[in-house]
């Protein structure tokens, strides 16, 4: 995975070495760094310089550092420096419920059949949203790491999946109906993905759906029906957790590898479920 110097500074209170020595020491006691780059990019009208470095983690530590706060972590030990943790607690803060912002922010109904596979899962609505390009900071983030901004909504998943490892999902509430039911599919039922392909789904596949219909493949893909779009003014955000071996063999069977199945696949913490939907909220919030 791909690792933005920059970003993993924003979460260490003293300067980070060289990226030499930051290789260097990887290479010695943690990670494989397989190579780096570096790039430059236009924030508030200056060049900015970063160096992103590609590191393989192990399905060992895919659990902890698959994002970039994990890596900050790493470094933070290795090099004795001090995390920023006032603000990670801010930024995973759920103070929003009692915020002035809070009528922006409502519960959802959801209703979990099958909690062998879906350990743990939490939603809210959020209203009066506006779908548009996502900030400069955002987009810069996100490119940095070769990610494409697509727009903010979506982007601010992203941007938590790659921060926390923790992926996160955000659908349009005209296309739920009545409430959000985590279940296996039916025979013959049929969903088609933000990818446009067309899935014939079985018993042995967790979706997530609605009171009538399937609206995303759970913890690997959305449903192009519920997803994102530039109308879209209230959407409902997806924090769960998911049972490791079954979404390894529904990737597998479909055919779908995501950047959220990877990290589902390999498990991670409980705690990320609340820790990803608070960050999500935080910073769809600054936006508006």
């Amino acid at each position: 995975m791909k690792f933005s110097h920059n970003w993993i500074q924003d979460y260490i209170k003293d300067k980070l070495p060289s990226s030499q020595i930051i290789e260097n020491e990887l290479n010695a006691k943690a990670f494989e760094v397989e190579g780096t780059e570096n790039i430059k990019y236009i924030q508030d009208e200056k060049e900015v310089g970063d160096t992103v470095y590609d590191i393989k983690i192990l399905p060992n530590r895919a659990h902890d550092s698959l994002g970039h706060l994990g890596i900050a972590r790493e470094l933070s030990a290795i090099f004795n420096l001090e995390l920023d943790q006032n603000k990670i607690d801010s930024m995973i803060s759920d103070s929003f419920i009692e915020s002035k912002k809070n009528d922006k922010v409502e519960p959802v109904l959801v209703e979990v059949l099958d909690n062998k596979h879906c350990s743990r899962f939490m939603s809210v609505k959020m209203e009066g949203i506006e779908v548009k390009e996502s900030p400069e900071w955002l987009k810069n983030k996100l490119e940095s790491i070769g990610q494409k901004s697509i727009n903010n909504i979506v982007d601010i998943t992203n941007y938590v999946q790659f921060s926390l490892n923790k992926p996160m999902h955000a659908y349009d509430s005209r296309n739920i109906e009545n409430k959000i039911v985590v279940r296996l599919a039916y025979n013959g039922e049929k969903l088609e993905t933000l990818d446009d392909k067309n899935l014939d789904l079985d018993t042995k596949t967790l979706i997530i759906a609605d009171s009538n219909k399937p609206l995303g493949l759970a913890g690997i893909k959305g449903g192009k029906y519920s997803g994102i779009k530039k109308d879209t003014t209230d959407i409902v955000i997806e924090s769960a957790n998911f049972d490791p071996v079954l979404i390894r063999k529904t990737s597998q069977k479909y055919n779908i590898k995501t950047d959220a199945s990877k990290r589902f696949e390999n498990g991670i913490s409980h705690e990320l479920v609340k820790e990803g939907l608070c960050m999500t909220v935080n910073e769809i919030l600054k936006l508006f």
